[in-house]
């Protein structure tokens, strides 16, 4: 009844892509693009093209767009998502910032800043890492963040009560197991981390940073 209808184009796109049809998924959200034009669409199709390789494909129409509707923080937000995946770090923070002017209480694009900035600015960092904690004091991903930046700036103790916060919250999570591992071994618990890494890196299961954890666990086993 309507073929051209955006809502239709999108809900079509999201069958295609659990039937497999990965060729229907990319018609169907250049289709509903090209019909409206608008956050949903815009954010739909990039992320599409970025998925299937093209990032700078992706990139470019978020940019084009962003470029004319500069107060469309969300649109944003998968632009620095896109830039960070391309580990266009910086392209990805200065993104970060405008969401932050026009949304100062954004918790991702505050737990985001942190995030990058935790080695190269860590008082900066503590800074947008304890916003984004006064905001959301319950996220597991905001906890992991500040208590990462509380170890660069060498607060072990507190970095160890939100780490342990952190894993109470979200207690089958590598990645916070593993930071749980480098703030023991920052703070000089080296038996300690090596207690946390072993089951991490000798585990059946995958998570992004398990190569960092076998190599720390080299390292302190030599």
């Amino acid at each position: 009844l309507q073929p051209q209808n955006t809502d239709v184009l999108l809900l079509e796109a999201a069958l295609a892509r659990l039937q497999g049809k990965d060729d229907e998924v990319l018609e169907r959200l250049e289709r509903a693009y090209a019909v409206a034009p608008a956050p949903a669409t815009v954010q739909g199709l990039a992320v599409e093209r970025a998925n299937r390789g093209d990032r700078d494909a992706g990139v470019k129409l978020l940019r084009d767009w962003v470029g004319k509707h500069p107060d469309d923080a969300a649109t944003r937000m998968v632009l620095a998502d896109l830039y960070g995946r391309a580990d266009q770090v910086e392209a990805a923070m200065m993104e970060y910032r405008a969401v932050l002017e026009a949304s100062p209480r954004n918790v991702v694009a505050l737990n985001n800043l942190a995030w990058y900035l935790r080695a190269q600015d860590p008082e900066q960092a503590l800074t947008y890492a304890k916003r984004a904690y006064e905001i959301a004091p319950e996220s597991a991903d905001v906890l992991d963040t500040l208590a990462l930046v509380l170890m660069e700036n060498k607060a072990f103790d507190e970095a160890q009560a939100r780490i342990q916060q952190a894993l109470k919250l979200a207690p089958d999570n590598a990645g916070v197991r593993y930071h749980a591992a480098r703030i023991r071994h920052a703070a000089g618990d080296t038996g300690g981390a090596v207690i946390i890494l072993e089951p991490l890196v000798e585990g059946a299961k995958d998570f992004p940073e398990k190569q960092e954890a076998a190599e720390l666990l080299a390292r302190l086993k030599e």
